[in-house]
C-alpha cells in the first residue's frame, strides 16, 4: 500500500485545531487489525472506529475533458486550510470527536504515452486504497481532485459491502458524460448497476444538455431539489465544491455564476454527518490555483468541520 500512498501536507498547523487530531496512516495500521475482508462491515456508520482522510491529488480527468487543471492540489489546500481554521473546542463538537487519520494523498498513475490508461490505472489505486481504509473500520473520506475520483471511490466501498448503493451528489453538472474523463463518473454507476438509486441536487440549468438530463433520467437518475432529499438516508454523499456560487468558491474547476449557497450545503453536510446509514463522502474539484483570499479553501474546512459535528451529535 506503501508504494500507492505519498503524505500529504498540513504546512503549518494552529494550536487547538482539528488537523492536530489527525494521525498518520502508518501510525494507526501499525497497532489495528484489519477486519476479514471477505466478511462485510457493519452496513452502518456504528461500526466504523475512526474517519479515514485521503487526499484524490489527480486532474487528468479534468484535462481530458478540457477543464481547466488544478484540482490535483486540492487536497493539499485542504489540508492546509484545515490547520489554520478555528476552534476544536466549541459546543458542536461536546459529543467528542472520531479517531482521525489521513492516509496522504493517492499516487497518481503517469505514463504519459496513454493518458486514459493512465486515468485507469490511478483508479484502480484509488479502488485498492478505500478498501483498505475500510479493512480497518474507517469511515472514507475523499477530497479532491477531479470528481472522476468519486467513481474507484463508490465502487471499492460497494465492493466492500457487497451491495449496491443509494447515492446523491451536489453538482452543478450531471457528469454523464459518454467520454473518458471527470464528466463520466455517475454515468458509470448507473449503466453498471454500481447504485440502485442515485439523486442529483444543484444543476446549473445552463451547463446540462438536454441529452445528458434525458440519459439521467432514462438510465434511473433523480433531478431533485435539496430539500426534497433524505440526506439520512443515503449510503454516500458526494459534494462538487462547483454546486456553491462562485461569489463564496471562486476556487474550483468550474465555476458557477448562480449556485447554491454555503450555509444551504453546510446543513445538508452536518446531516450527512449524522446519519447512521452513509458509508462514504467526498468533497470535490477544489482547484487551488482559481481561489481568491482562500475562499473556497477554507469554506471546504468549514464543510469538512460540519461533517464532524453532525458525527459528533451522535457519539
Amino acid at each position: 500500500m506503501r508504494s500507492l500512498l505519498c503524505s500529504g501536507n498540513w504546512g503549518d498547523i494552529r494550536e487547538n485545531t482539528v488537523a492536530q487530531l489527525f494521525c498518520d496512516w502508518t501510525d494507526f495500521t501499525s497497532t489495528s487489525t484489519p477486519v476479514n475482508m471477505s466478511t462485510p462491515a457493519k452496513s452502518t456508520a456504528t461500526g466504523f472506529v475512526g474517519i479515514g482522510l485521503v487526499g484524490l491529488a489527480d486532474d487528468l480527468g479534468v484535462k481530458l475533458n478540457n477543464g481547466r487543471p488544478g484540482a490535483m492540489g486540492g487536497p493539499d489546500a485542504f489540508r492546509q486550510s484545515l490547520a489554520r481554521y478555528g476552534t476544536r473546542n466549541i459546543p458542536l463538537f461536546s459529543g467528542g470527536l472520531p479517531r482521525l487519520v489521513d492516509f496522504g494523498n493517492v499516487v497518481a498513475a503517469t505514463t504519459s504515452s496513454d493518458l486514459q490508461q493512465d486515468l485507469k490505472r490511478t483508479h484502480q489505486h484509488i479502488f485498492q486504497i478505500v478498501q483498505f481504509i475500510l479493512s480497518h473500520r474507517l469511515f472514507p473520506i475523499g477530497i479532491g481532485g477531479g470528481h472522476d475520483l468519486t467513481l474507484p471511490m463508490v465502487r471499492g466501498v460497494v465492493d466492500f459491502f457487497g451491495q449496491p448503493f443509494v447515492g446523491a451528489y451536489l453538482d452543478a453538472h450531471l457528469d454523464v458524460r459518454a467520454t473518458i474523463g471527470s464528466g463520466m463518473p455517475f454515468r458509470i454507476l448507473l449503466e453498471e448497476k454500481i447504485v440502485t438509486e442515485l439523486s442529483c441536487a444543484g444543476l446549473d440549468c445552463f451547463a446540462n444538455s438536454v441529452d445528458h438530463q434525458k440519459w439521467f433520467t432514462e438510465n434511473g437518475g433523480k433531478l431533485s431539489p435539496a430539500a426534497d432529499i433524505d440526506w439520512q438516508d443515503l449510503d454516500f454523499v458526494s459534494l462538487d465544491l462547483d454546486v456553491i456560487d462562485s461569489a463564496h468558491a471562486p476556487g474550483v474547476s468550474a465555476p458557477n455564476p448562480n449556485g447554491m449557497n454555503p450555509n444551504q450545503i453546510a446543513k445538508i453536510v452536518n446531516l450527512c454527518g449524522k446519519s447512521q446509514r452513509l458509508k462514504y463522502f467526498d468533497i470535490m474539484e477544489f482547484c487551488p490555483p482559481f481561489d481568491l483570499d482562500n475562499r473556497t479553501g477554507r469554506l471546504a474546512a468549514h464543510l469538512f468541520c460540519q461533517f464532524l459535528a453532525g458525527w459528533s451529535s451522535r457519539i
